[in-house]
């Protein structure tokens, strides 16, 4: 079959590079290279279909849970009062053998942390949780990305997520993954919409873009998936008060992997689906925080007991 195609479409370049009866050489091998790449492209080209889909979802979404310390002010004397607040988010294995996932830094920065798996099978929902180690976890907050990991050991018949070579384009397909709102697993389609600059911080040049895919509460930290099943990007936030989601896209995370290297030890090209001809560099502005180096949280304060 791929003969008869390339049999065809070669036919249609062979007539069009005869000029006034003589046959133009450089202009047939220019187009037959074209050809063998768009051949090439079309016939090796993976399928991301339902089956594959909701497979590696279910090996490499996990659940992030913590705490995140909130104060108020007390309408009825005014001063400020301290407490904690249960918070959940997203994260996508990148490393079955390491224990690496990649998340947000807003997520990666709660308290007491823990990642949980789920798996439905008929009516019966098992859950699995594994605790954060501190070890790989490094957080890069201009940019909104963390790495987490877990010493506890994983399924071994999963099998990791991978990176894109590039961002997507606008108009290209993505899907976004999370668990927004408590739910898990959730999937939702759109396109690329934009591409915005200083986004997160006015004088760092970050870079985020746009999609119309649905993001709520919880997906933070997700991933961003291409129609080939590779990660393009990690969901941040949502766009506005829309469901529209705003997410870090892929050239940031190789930067990100590039300096979380020097913690981590392992070649951030061991992370991306297939051979990049693009060079591996570090943003000027990636600055690496170590979770010890984060201020210390107020703690809550405890009522003090009446005198009877």
């Amino acid at each position: 079959m791929k003969f008869v195609v390339a049999l065809l479409a070669t036919s249609m370049f062979v007539l069009p590079a005869f000029a006034d009866g003589i046959l133009d050489i450089d202009k047939l091998s220019q187009d037959l290279t074209t050809l063998q790449k768009q051949i090439a492209e079309l016939t090796s080209k993976p399928v991301w279909n339902k089956q594959a889909m909701n497979k590696q979802i279910d090996e490499t979404n996990f659940v992030v849970t913590g705490k995140k310390a909130m104060t108020r002010i007390n309408p009825e004397n005014g001063k400020p009062e301290h407490g904690v607040q249960n918070s959940t988010g997203s994260a996508t294995l990148i490393d079955r053998e390491h224990g690496i996932f990649l998340s947000a830094s807003h997520v990666g920065e709660l308290d007491d942390l823990t990642l949980a798996t789920l798996k439905v099978g008929g009516t019966k929902t098992e859950e699995t949780d594994y605790e954060i180690s501190n070890r790989f976890k490094i957080l890069a907050p201009i940019h909104d990305l963390a790495l987490l990991h877990t010493e506890d050991k994983l399924p071994t018949n999963i099998t990791a997520s991978k990176l894109a070579c590039n961002d997507p384009e606008r108009g290209d397909t993505v899907y976004a993954v999370g668990n927004p709102l408590g739910i898990y697993g959730t999937v939702t389609k759109g396109i690329v919409t934009t591409r915005l600059y200083n986004a997160l911080h006015e004088n760092v040049n970050t870079k985020v873009m746009g999609t119309d895919a649905a993001v709520e509460h919880g997906a933070s930290g997700g991933a961003v998936y291409n129609e080939k099943g590779e990660i393009v990007g990690v969901v941040s936030a949502m766009h506005g008060s829309q469901t529209a989601g705003v997410f870090i896209p892929v050239s940031t995370i190789q930067a990100f992997l590039v300096a979380a290297s020097r913690k981590t030890g392992l070649d951030p090209k061991n992370f991306i689906a297939q051979p990049c001809d693009n060079q591996f560099t570090q943003s000027q502005h990636m600055k690496l925080v170590d979770p010890e180096e984060l201020p210390k949280k107020p703690e809550p304060e405890k009522k003090k007991e009446e005198n009877k």
